[in-house]
């Protein structure tokens, strides 16, 4: 009897013990998920913060960029009028610049960037140069090579494609219909050019 009154008493002092080191750990992992999850609620409210300046940044771009355009375009007009009245090139009229001016109205039409076989040798032909000449007029002009050229109208074109063309338009087409190879490729480079990915931009967009 005693010594069942011993391992009695033990058993009870054990499961105490074991039932407070369950309430610790309980508590402990309930301690460490809120922490987490505060953390992870945090972080979320920083990210989406710094995507909604990014967003602002990027349509205050393409206001700047848009008003430099009709400026631009004004000034062909003017210059196009002044040629037609003198009959003879203003003083501005350099080759460079009529190569400029013809690729401008080129590449207004998104056919012909967003194909996927566009290339150097090609937009050289298209515009009656030579592929040397060409890189390096943009290369002096806008600091781009071809390629980088080209990649940064397909973005800006599939960035109208996302924030034009309703929800039910998806990240692929938008990628394959501005001209990229894949998905991957698309993602990528829109991240590295705008910082923030296509779906959080169409997102934020959509709350603007």
């Amino acid at each position: 009897d005693e010594l069942r009154t011993v391992y009695e008493v033990d058993k009870h002092i054990l499961e105490k013990e074991r039932n407070r080191s369950y309430m610790l750990l309980a508590l402990s992992g309930c301690l460490l998920l809120a922490v987490t999850l505060s953390g992870w609620i945090f972080y979320s409210r920083r990210l989406h913060i710094k995507n909604r300046g990014l967003v602002h940044q990027i349509l205050e771009q393409d206001r700047i960029a848009a008003e430099k355009e009709r400026q631009e375009e004004e000034l062909r007009k003017y210059r196009s009028l002044f040629k037609e009245q003198n009959n003879h090139p203003v003083e501005e009229d350099k080759p460079e610049t009529e190569l400029l001016e013809h690729l401008h109205i080129l590449m207004k039409d998104p056919n012909n960037f967003t194909d996927p076989d566009i290339n150097r040798k090609l937009l050289a032909a298209k515009l009656n140069t030579n592929e040397n000449y060409l890189r390096e007029t943009l290369k002096k002009h806008y600091g781009n090579t071809i390629g980088e050229y080209i990649t940064g109208l397909r973005l800006n074109y599939a960035r109208e494609l996302l924030a034009h063309q309703g929800e039910k338009y998806t990240i692929e087409a938008a990628a394959l219909d501005a001209g990229f190879g894949s998905r991957s490729t698309f993602l990528r480079l829109f991240r590295k050019q705008y910082g923030l990915s296509p779906q959080d931009y169409r997102k934020l967009l959509a709350e603007k």
